[in-house]
């Protein structure tokens, strides 16, 4: 049986959500990864992916600058852990159409994303 660490990308950016979609798109040019887990007071709410910054910002008519994280995030209905079964968690996020779900380690704390691909 396959786990969500098997399959995960692993990586502890995170940016809040009134940070700046700029400040977003730094995080994730200097370190290389393509989504960002959004968290508010130590708790995940989102995640936030470069193709999401790229087609929602525009849509707005503002500027990467001045468009906020919790305007274009995807909003989390779950989180997951790294030894979850990654079958029945790929089909959690099918059913609630989901793209990106934060990964957590035992302590609650975020290591990283798994994509539904």
């Amino acid at each position: 049986m396959m786990k969500v660490k098997d399959a995960m990308t692993y990586h502890r950016e995170c940016i809040g959500p009134l940070d700046s979609a700029a400040a977003a798109e730094n995080i994730m040019r200097t370190t290389n990864v393509q989504t960002l887990s959004v968290s508010d007071h130590a708790k995940v709410i989102g995640t936030l992916t470069a193709q999401q910054i790229a087609e929602r910002t525009p849509d707005m008519g503002k500027s990467p600058q001045r468009t906020r994280v919790d305007e274009i995030m995807e909003h989390c209905s779950i989180v997951v852990h790294e030894n979850d079964d990654l079958g029945a968690v790929r089909d959690q996020m099918t059913r609630a159409g989901i793209i990106t779900v934060p990964v957590l380690d035992q302590n609650e704390r975020i290591i990283g994303t798994l994509n539904a691909s």
